[in-house]
């Protein structure tokens, strides 16, 4: 998920409504590319309630213990070091957020015949895209 404004509240709403036990989801938030050094204002807010956190630089992994370094591929691994597994049903959906501004380019990756085939090729039952002002 991107952005704080665009994914915290979706977030948010998703932990508790799993917590009062109306839905069952799993959330993974993927820190962006470029925090190197440093959390991003969405990764400080939701690192503490998601299922898997995942970084793209080794670096961050001694900011948060329970993060888990996967590079810079959004490759989602089958279990992380902490012992957190996502295991999926087979009404298993993926849904990407993409913040206010244009990201064009994500946009087009994340909406292609390819990008969407390798997800359902893991199993999940569908894609749902939330995109701001772009495409």
């Amino acid at each position: 998920m991107n952005g704080p404004g665009t994914c915290v509240p979706i977030s948010l709403s998703a932990f508790l409504l799993n917590k009062l036990h109306i839905i069952n989801c799993k959330t993974v938030l993927m820190e962006s590319f470029t925090c190197v050094h440093h959390f991003s204002l969405t990764a400080k807010i939701l690192s503490p309630i998601v299922d898997l956190f995942l970084v793209k630089w080794p670096s961050l992994l001694q900011l948060k213990k329970s993060s888990q370094y996967i590079g810079r591929l959004p490759l989602l691994p089958e279990s992380s070091d902490n012992g957190k597994h996502i295991s999926l049903t087979t009404n298993s959906y993926v849904l990407i957020t993409v913040g206010s501004t244009s990201f064009d380019q994500l946009i087009e990756a994340v909406d292609s015949k390819e990008f969407v085939s390798w997800f359902k090729k893991r199993g999940f039952a569908g894609l749902h895209i939330q995109k701001g002002r772009g495409l």
